[in-house]
């Protein structure tokens, strides 16, 4: 039998920084039929050089250059342009191990034809990895459907398509494409492949290498496009009516997905990165006051058969938004100190009337959600979130 070929389509965007440790984690694959796709999205530093230098070093590398489209139509290109029978997306500031190609060919020898391969992964930054946790315990699902309510229940869900590897046939077949334009492209598409797909394997172990909290990572900073999540959550009801599954958004476990993901990309970020910004305060308020995610929350907060920790994060969440809007302007005013900000001249001037810093601001009880509501964050028992959160609320 003919050896299977995988393609690994690679976007890169302003990473001189760190493509070499992409790239040569590609190359020395032990798994040699495999192509390297690689898409330069516009980059303006020295990141085509580079890839070229690797491309005529290892003619399985194919260099796309475009101007910048973004990370949603690149991946599309890179889809396609490619010839092999899987594919693996590796951004281009993470890497993979050295064995992953030989590893998912081994386990699809006993598996032909998978739609879907979830593989483990570490998160790492200043040297330190964290494995996350991408299943309890199964590694065989008869749909993808199965394995994403699987998640959800047991919080290990990890929305990224870099630590999935899917079946080209099944991609085409299902016209499986990123919504281009927009950010929390991932969380679409994959969901859109879980709805589709009629088998799925887990493997475990972690393989791929995500670099995590980048300071200048597109997920680290304070943009008006945090709010294409309510988008994609809007995409993936109407994605749910077209394939006539419209029961699973009665499903407890698909609300509690929509209302950790919109709370982590909108509501739980700012909080911990910009506590006193007008303009943070005013994208979480715009994100609470859509429509569809209100169902969400208003789910969590009267109904009586949801857990405790969600009820209380959706009671936090309405709270500390409306309190939220008032930190700022103390603050502009002199009211309150802003820890982050160096007690200057002008500032002892202004020295504020009260002297409540995080975590005892409202913004921070988000923050505090925040380490509930993450799947992927060590999550305390959930009566000690209710008093931690009880107890902040009372001092605000």
């Amino acid at each position: 039998m003919m050896k299977r070929k995988y393609s690994v389509i690679v976007p890169v965007y302003n990473v001189e920084k760190y493509i070499n440790e992409c790239l040569s984690s590609l190359i020395n694959q032990t798994y040699k039929n495999i192509e390297i796709v690689v898409i330069n999205d516009g980059s303006s530093d020295n990141s085509l050089s580079l890839i070229e230098e690797y491309s005529r070093i290892d003619d399985r590398i194919r260099v796309i250059d475009q101007k910048n489209m973004g990370l949603g139509y690149t991946r599309n290109v890179g889809i396609d342009n490619a010839v092999g029978d899987y594919i693996l997306f590796v951004d281009s500031d993470d890497y993979i191990s050295l064995n992953t190609c030989e590893e998912i060919e081994a386990v699809l020898s006993y598996n032909n034809e998978v739609d879907i391969i979830v593989l483990g992964r570490y998160r790492f930054a200043d040297e330190v990895y964290m494995q996350d946790p991408i299943s309890k315990g199964k590694t065989c699902f008869e749909t993808g459907e199965s394995y994403l309510l699987h998640c959800v229940k047991n919080e290990c869900f990890t929305a990224s398509s870099c630590n999935k590897v899917f079946n080209r046939s099944f991609l085409e077949k299902n016209e499986l494409r990123f919504d281009t334009g927009v950010l929390y492209e991932d969380l679409l598409f994959v969901f859109k492949a879980l709805i589709c797909s009629s088998s799925l394997i887990v493997m475990d172990s972690p393989y791929y290498y995500y670099r995590w909290n980048r300071k200048d990572s597109i997920i680290n900073t304070i943009k008006e496009k945090d709010k294409d999540v309510l988008y994609t959550v809007n995409m993936m009801e109407k994605f749910l009516v077209q394939k006539n599954k419209i029961y699973l958004k009665e499903n407890a476990l698909y609300k509690e997905l929509i209302f950790t993901w919109v709370g982590n990309a909108l509501l739980f970020k700012y909080p911990q990165k910009k506590p006193f910004s007008i303009r943070a305060n005013r994208i979480v308020k715009e994100g609470l006051n859509d429509m569809n995610f209100k169902k969400y929350v208003q789910y969590f907060w009267v109904n009586g058969s949801v857990k405790k920790k969600w009820k209380l994060v959706a009671f936090c969440v309405y709270k500390a938004c409306i309190a939220s809007g008032i930190t700022p302007i103390l603050w502009k005013l002199g009211l309150l100190r802003n820890p982050q900000t160096a007690l200057s001249a002008t500032a002892v001037a202004r020295r504020p009337i009260f002297s409540i810093q995080p975590p005892f601001t409202p913004w921070r009880i988000l923050h505090i959600c925040a380490q509930s509501a993450s799947p992927t964050a060590k999550q305390p028992g959930n009566m000690t979130v209710v008093f931690k959160m009880i107890s902040l609320w009372m001092m605000v």
